[in-house]
């Protein structure tokens, strides 16, 4: 029996993630270029309405690349095991939606969003973390990690979410603006920290004549060493050199007589 697709899934986005640090300049560089794709989408959903499909192809990637940002700004680099984690719970959450859309349930109200995009599920993945033994531990701090970045952005999209319900049931609703500027303002924390990491990287690779991959301009890595080089003309079956051109210490000594 196969691994689990989640699990397949999370070794893929910890392989991603593992190229993105061992190449800090590029990741930096796709900084920006991710905060551009989150604005080019949500874009095109404004332009016109969607089915449910259409809106989730749309709006599921932007989720990905406002959790990464966020996680590239934020996160500190000994925390990186929640990553894969984090990145799955920031889209998983919205299979809340299959009842609401089925037979409108897990809402207050029969619409907006479920009840379940709340501080609430929040707090029930961090208890479970602590609960838990290391593996599952990193998991589940891991989605709800992924979960505060979705929350995040459903405040500045669509109808808001109940983030306080059970205690408040109505929805927290924040002007889109506010979050495009979080999403902004990530991207020269996150480009920076990773600007950081590739100039520290450079400066260990010349202290260890060693060359990270993905780093252009560093030593060469050294060569293993080898069997020695032969003089031109020269083989490895040659006979000895007569005792005559030897030096005299390595000659026997004459016999007398």
């Amino acid at each position: 029996m196969g691994p689990a697709p989640r699990e397949v899934l999370a070794t893929r986005v910890r392989l991603a993630g593992a190229w993105l640090r061992a190449r800090p300049g590029t990741a930096a560089l796709l900084c920006p270029a991710a905060a551009g794709v989150v604005v080019l989408l949500d874009l095109v959903h404004g332009a016109r309405h969607w089915p449910v499909a259409g809106t989730a192809l749309l709006d599921e990637p932007a989720h990905l690349l406002t959790a990464a940002l966020l996680l590239a700004a934020v996160l500190p680099g000994r925390a990186r095991a929640l990553v894969p984690w984090a990145l799955l719970g920031s889209v998983l959450i919205d299979l809340d939606h299959v009842p609401l859309y089925l037979w409108g349930a897990l809402t207050v109200d029969g619409f907006g969003r479920p009840v379940t995009h709340s501080a609430a599920t929040v707090l029930v993945l961090v208890i479970a973390g602590a609960a838990a033994r290391s593996r599952a531990r990193t998991a589940f701090w891991g989605l709800a990690l992924g979960v505060v970045a979705h929350l995040v952005r459903d405040l500045g999209t669509g109808p808001g979410v109940p983030l306080a319900w059970p205690l408040d049931r109505h929805a927290a609703l924040l002007p889109y603006g506010a979050y495009l500027a979080v999403v902004l303002a990530a991207v020269p924390v996150a480009a920076g920290r990773l600007v950081r990491r590739r100039a520290r990287l450079r400066q260990e690779a010349r202290a260890h004549g060693l060359r990270p991959p993905g780093l252009t301009g560093s030593a060469p890595a050294p060569r293993p060493p080898g069997p020695a080089r032969l003089a031109p003309g020269s083989s490895r079956g040659a006979a000895a050199p007569p005792a005559a051109s030897r030096p005299a210490a390595s000659r026997p000594a004459d016999r007398e007589g």
